[in-house]
């Protein structure tokens, strides 16, 4: 692994590779990567080649230490939350948490079960809503990722992907977060 793990592992039995089926585990880590292995080959072999990397040219994953000195994650906060499968399309949804230079971002990709090719990438998150809590402006909350964290498990149901954020070690103000998508992100 290439950090810190903080999602749950996911298990798919049977995902066709080459035309043979495999039973496989995915991990995402915290330095915004997912890796796929299969348990039942005696090295557990990462049949990717390596760790599919969700970073675009120029970013990295956040450090704690960017985080106003928030420890709560360390030394590295990426993927946080658990990915879900979507085995009617052989797809695995993720939520992905980086920086490029002080501009931090929090965005979804979409990855094919078999070759960790991207279906889709780079989505950022970005919300909006009438209110007047703390930090609104007026009359507006926005959604701000430096002090959110998407922490739960990623829901699909009913054809949409759920995905939820909270606090990010309480540096105020921040509010609960939860966001939809059609399963095309």
């Amino acid at each position: 692994m290439d950090a810190q793990i903080y999602a749950q592992p996911l298990w798919v039995a049977n995902v066709s590779i080459s035309g043979v089926n495999h039973n496989v585990v995915y991990v995402a880590t915290q330095h915004d990567s997912v890796m796929r292995s299969t348990p039942t080959v005696s090295s557990c072999t990462n049949v990717w080649g390596g760790a599919k990397s969700l970073l675009g040219a120029g970013e990295t994953w956040v450090s704690s230490s960017d985080q106003s000195g928030c420890g709560d994650l360390t030394p590295d906060i990426g993927i946080v939350g658990t990915p879900v499968i979507d085995p009617s399309s052989n797809t695995l949804y993720v939520v992905a948490r980086q920086q490029e230079w002080n501009d931090f971002s929090s965005e979804a990709a979409r990855l094919d079960l078999a070759t960790g090719a991207e279906k889709f990438s780079g989505r950022r998150f970005q919300a909006t809503v009438n209110g007047t809590g703390n930090g609104s402006s007026g009359g507006k909350l926005n959604f701000d990722v430096q002090i959110h964290n998407q922490r739960p498990a990623l829901l699909l149901t009913g054809g949409h992907i759920i995905i939820t954020w909270a606090s990010h070690c309480d540096f105020g103000p921040y509010h609960g977060w939860v966001m939809s998508s059609a399963r095309g992100l």
